[in-house]
């Protein structure tokens, strides 16, 4: 006769088998990376701003040189930190999370960082670089995230670029540039070529003065539409991802920056620094659906991987980063960072090998 094993007879097995399950389904930590400040640390906040850590870098290596920069990696255990390298040069460091022990650097000989990107589904970072001096373009690098080793260049403008945007899928790259037009680049990252680059200002008057001006960009949820500020109309653009060209635009306001869009796609977050606020885009609808007011002026703007949350940096006599509810389209926490905090990571992102959004 089969004997029959019941949970109710053996608590003590219920107990495990409650406590694998309760394991099983706790999801992992979802952090805030802050780095900048005047001390060579980076701070990690919780997803409702309380703090998780601060992890002290190496002060013989970064004591004075002020973080310019910092990404968790995509396994959640490391750092990528950009700062200044030594007068005119910039660098790249790999940081081992639960210590701050410095793992691998490298540096660019001239020029200085300007945005670093992790790319999640891929061992690769990609880091936008500005150039010294006016004979030399800026560059867009290709690096290993194991042993910081450079695996492609490309130049795609004249001066510098400005923000980066990638379909992994595709392997495509979007960058606008600080030159005459305001031009944004299309480049094809496996064959290492640029695929086309069109100005934005080509309908600029006989002055020749920019009706778009610089600002970031980003990609819509499913890819086929490119998202452009332009400050200095106070637009955001759409444009076709095959072609570039511009569909339709939204008033945002003068002065409209930085953009980061919720990997459900619904909405995009701009930041207006001359205002000291944050407009809530409803892409879809093509219209404003909010405008925050923030404590300081905006330096940096991420959306949580679930897209329920937005992340702002701000800055002034002090530095604060500010929770945003973009289910209500409002404040709902702030917390004090080190005064001179620049930059703002969130992890797991949209995508990530640990855990998967819904």
């Amino acid at each position: 006769m089969k004997k029959t094993v019941s949970l109710l007879t053996e608590p003590r097995r219920a107990a495990w088998v409650l406590l694998l399950l309760a394991a099983a389904c706790t999801p992992p930590p979802r952090w805030i990376a802050i780095g900048g400040g005047e001390n060579p640390q980076i701070l990690l906040l919780n997803h409702d701003l309380s703090v998780a850590d601060t992890v002290s870098l190496p002060a013989t290596e970064f004591s004075n040189t002020g973080l310019h920069s910092v990404r968790i990696g995509r396994d959640g255990v490391s750092f990528y930190v950009a700062d200044l390298g030594g007068p005119g040069t910039g660098r790249i460091s790999k940081i081992r999370r639960s210590d701050g022990q410095l793992l691998d650097s490298w540096h660019l000989p001239r020029g200085a960082i300007i945005q670093l990107t992790v790319l999640l589904d891929s061992p690769t970072l990609v880091v936008t670089a500005s150039a010294v001096g006016d004979t030399r373009p800026g560059s867009i690098y290709y690096l290993s995230t194991d042993l910081l080793t450079e695996e492609s260049r490309f130049e795609p403008c004249t001066g510098n670029p400005r923000g980066f945007a990638i379909l992994q899928e595709i392997g495509r790259g979007y960058t606008r540039c600080n030159d005459d037009g305001e031009p944004v680049v299309d480049l094809d990252l496996a064959q290492r070529r640029i695929v086309r680059t069109v100005t934005l200002d080509r309908g600029a008057g006989s002055d020749g003065a920019s009706r778009c001006g610089p600002g970031g960009i980003a990609l819509s949820r499913t890819g086929g539409i490119l998202l452009a500020p332009c400050s200095l109309s106070g637009q955001l653009l759409y444009l076709d991802r095959l072609t570039l060209e511009v569909l339709d635009s939204v008033m945002i306001g003068t002065g409209a920056s930085q953009i980061a869009v919720s990997p459900r796609g619904s909405q995009a977050l701009v930041t207006i620094p001359d205002s000291n606020a944050v407009a809530i885009v409803d892409l879809r609808k093509r219209s404003v659906s909010a405008r925050v007011q923030l404590p300081d002026r905006p330096v940096a703007i991420v959306v949580s991987g679930d897209g329920k949350s937005g992340y702002v940096l701000t800055a002034g006599h002090s530095a604060t980063v500010v929770l945003l509810d973009l289910r209500r389209n409002l404040i709902q926490g702030t917390a004090a960072v080190p005064t001179g905090s620049t930059s703002l990571s969130v992890w797991p992102g949209k995508r990530s090998p640990s855990m998967r959004w819904r």
